[in-house]
């Protein structure tokens, strides 16, 4: 029996960049002072996620705040284009 080569680990942060999403490391020095956007956190922010500062604590909850978002554009994106055909 043949061994099946293990899938490459996808990277959501990479992902999400490739459907368009911003994601970027804050430069400290062009942006000194910034502080996480959620809620009750008074941390550094070190992410600059779709408009927002995020700490490095916070982020993978953007991240997955942005694929859960991505998943509902593809799926109406998917119905629109399914609801065309049938036109």
């Amino acid at each position: 029996m043949l061994e099946q080569e293990p899938k490459p680990e996808v990277n959501l942060e990479e992902e999400l960049r490739k459907r368009g999403w911003m994601i970027e490391k804050i430069d400290k020095e062009k942006e000194p002072w910034s502080q996480c956007q959620k809620s009750d956190c008074f941390e550094d922010a070190d992410w600059f996620i779709e408009g927002g500062f995020y700490c490095p604590k916070h982020k993978d909850w953007m991240l997955n705040e942005l694929k859960e978002t991505q998943e509902n554009i593809d799926i109406k994106r998917k119905e629109r284009s399914e609801k065309s055909k049938k036109i």
